[in-house]
C-alpha cells in the first residue's frame, strides 16, 4: 500500500511499467491487487534465488486484467530490458515483489564483478 500511495507524489502524471516477480511463500495475488490498478503495463517475471521456489512468471501474468498490456519474461534482466521497451521517455519502470528480484536486476547497472572488485555495494561511485 506504501509504495502505490507513493507514487503518484513522486512520479505525478507519468505511466508505469511494472516488473513483478515474487517467490510463492508470498502473498502475489495480494500485492499485484494493490499494484496493477496504479500501472499501465506489467512485465511478469520470476526472481532466481537458490532453494526458494518463485511463483511463476505465466503464473503472475495471468493475474492480470485482460487490457493490461503484460508480457512473460520469466528471466529478471531480460523483463527489466522487456519493460524498457515498453516505457516511454517519460515512463517509470518499477521493479517490485521480491528483495530477490530487486537483487537480479541491480546486475544490469552494478555488476557483481565490479561490487566485489571495488569492495563496495555501490561501483564507479565514490
Amino acid at each position: 500500500d506504501s509504495l502505490v500511495r507513493e507514487l503518484e507524489p513522486l512520479f505525478p502524471g507519468r505511466r508505469v511499467v511494472l516488473v513483478f516477480g515474487v517467490l510463492e511463500s508470498k502473498s502475489h495475488a495480494e500485492m499485484l491487487a494493490t499494484l496493477l490498478p496504479r500501472v499501465q503495463a506489467l512485465v511478469a517475471t520470476a526472481p532466481r534465488v537458490l532453494a526458494k521456489p518463485p511463483v511463476s512468471a505465466e503464473d503472475v501474468a495471468a493475474l492480470a486484467p485482460s487490457d493490461l498490456p503484460t508480457r512473460v519474461e520469466p528471466d529478471p534482466l531480460c523483463a527489466v530490458t522487456a519493460a524498457l521497451e515498453l516505457a516511454g521517455a517519460d515512463d517509470v519502470v518499477l521493479v517490485t515483489g521480491s528483495l530477490y528480484l530487486v537483487g537480479n536486476v541491480r546486475e544490469r547497472w552494478y555488476p557483481r564483478a565490479a561490487i566485489l572488485e571495488q569492495g563496495t555495494c555501490w561501483p564507479g561511485e565514490r
